[in-house]
């Protein structure tokens, strides 16, 4: 008998090998009823921690697919979905990060809902709300546009016991049907890091697909912290611009491309805001620290 699901989960890493090794083990422990059948694709980004050798050496069904390195989190979820996708025997594509921690049920609360779109063929995004593991607020999830700003901006969805329709997503736990798959495509190649996700929901609800936030939530996952990033104010003003400028902050020319794509009216004044906003911002943080170490 044809399995009633088959899912090709894809995840992307660098580095992190005993979150990985967590993270595959909770997948793999998922309950999931007769028919429904799990295949995992890891995409290893270069890892020199040791990665790919742990996962051969504890998940032997999971298959590894190497990049070299230096493709970031949408480069590599390209690559592996180029070399692993089968639309012959995949029904569906579960997206997941390997820093969350997710409950028992998770993947079964995403499919239930996917199926039931399956059933009109209806092109279907299905994401987990994952909320702070201590103060319980959402974190990563649905997103919904905010009124009266252009539509790149977005606010987490909050946490409800209904299905949610949103407007985009945090592709941390997401599964996509085949009919999403078969229509959209997958990630954009010009996206190497950020922007990807927000672009990938947007160009399914713009044209006639659905994303939906589960009930609940699945799991937990904390934000990601500034430290050493661009947003952190302790680094020099060179450093800071030179990370903003870079593949994880706001690469010019894909900032550009994807507001062209989605807000083509107001794309100009809305491209240059934050980099003409992060020289002044910075020198009034420096000096704001300057006062307070002057007087304390």
């Amino acid at each position: 008998m044809a399995p009633v699901a088959h899912i090709m989960a894809l995840c992307s890493v660098f580095n992190r090998r005993e979150i990985t090794r967590k993270s595959i083990a909770a997948l793999l422990s998922q309950s999931v009823p007769a028919g429904v059948e799990l295949s995992v694709v890891v995409v290893d980004d270069g890892s020199t921690d040791g990665t790919s050798q742990m996962l051969a050496t504890y998940f032997p069904s999971v298959r590894v697919v190497s990049t070299g390195g230096g493709y970031y989190w949408a480069g590599a979820m390209v690559y592996g979905f180029q070399n692993a996708w089968d639309p012959e025997a995949f029904t569906h594509l579960l997206v997941f990060n390997d820093d969350i921690v997710i409950e028992q049920h998770a993947l079964m609360r995403l499919l239930d809902i996917s199926l039931a779109c399956d059933k009109t063929q209806v092109p279907c995004v299905v994401v987990g709300a994952l909320t702070d593991s201590i103060s319980g607020r959402p974190t990563y999830g649905g997103l919904c546009r905010l009124r009266w700003r252009p539509k790149i901006y977005f606010s987490p969805v909050e946490l409800s016991e209904c299905e949610k329709s949103v407007d985009t997503l945090n592709m941390n736990f997401a599964l996509i049907n085949a009919a999403s798959i078969s229509s959209f495509g997958f990630l954009d190649p010009a996206f190497v890091h950020g922007y990807a996700d927000f672009d990938y929901g947007l160009r399914v609800t713009d044209h006639g697909g659905s994303v939906i936030q589960a009930p609940g939530f699945i799991g937990h996952c904390s934000r990601n912290k500034v430290d050493g990033t661009w947003l952190d104010f302790r680094l020099p003003f060179r450093e800071r611009w030179r990370l903003m400028l870079g593949a994880k902050g706001l690469p010019p020319r894909e900032r550009l491309y994807y507001l062209r794509k989605h807000v083509p009216i107001v794309w100009l004044p809305v491209f240059l805001y934050p980099y003409a906003k992060m020289p002044f911002q910075h020198l009034w943080k420096a000096a704001v620290r300057w006062v307070v170490n002057f007087f304390s």
